[in-house]
């Protein structure tokens, strides 16, 4: 009886000890001013169809080109994504039932990643300008399209 009462301490001190530093962690990110709430969603070169969009919503900031996404058990994680834009960039709207929690109007960019993936991040219509972070001109609709570089593959 006793090695059991022991075994529940620990897990219940182990739980309490993980939530305290996961709720910390998260109100700290959370709180900050260039934070918003958003919905991710990756794919893979080689892979056409996007998957769906994760189950949770999380936050996201942006510190120049680098998106800082809260990830992980618990939100314990920081996942630091360098990104650019994918060719055409803009925001555009999004189906309410295709994605939820982010209201009626959510918004949506998708991002070249790296290591020659992609993702899309969606938030409220609201956080629109926090969703562009440094690409700005993703936000603003009826640009013309960009010249290209001589030489320039994209």
């Amino acid at each position: 009886m006793g090695l059991l009462a022991d075994a529940v301490a620990v897990v219940v001190l182990t739980s309490a000890v993980l939530g305290t530093v996961a709720a910390v962690g998260n109100s700290r990110f959370t709180r900050d001013p260039r934070s918003f709430r958003c919905r991710v969603r990756r794919t893979w070169p080689g892979r056409a169809q996007w998957p769906r969009w994760r189950w949770f919503a999380t936050h996201a900031m942006w510190a120049q080109d680098v998106l800082l996404i809260r990830a992980g058990f618990l939100r314990l994680g920081l996942t630091a994504l360098v990104v650019s834009p994918a060719r055409d960039a803009k925001v555009e709207p999004l189906p309410g039932a295709d994605v939820r929690r982010l209201g009626r109007h959510p918004m949506s960019l998708r991002l070249r990643l790296a290591d020659g993936g992609a993702m899309e991040i969606a938030v409220a219509e609201d956080r629109r300008t926090d969703l562009v972070g440094p690409f700005l001109t993703a936000a603003i609709p009826g640009l013309p399209r960009a010249p290209r570089e001589k030489g320039s593959d994209r």
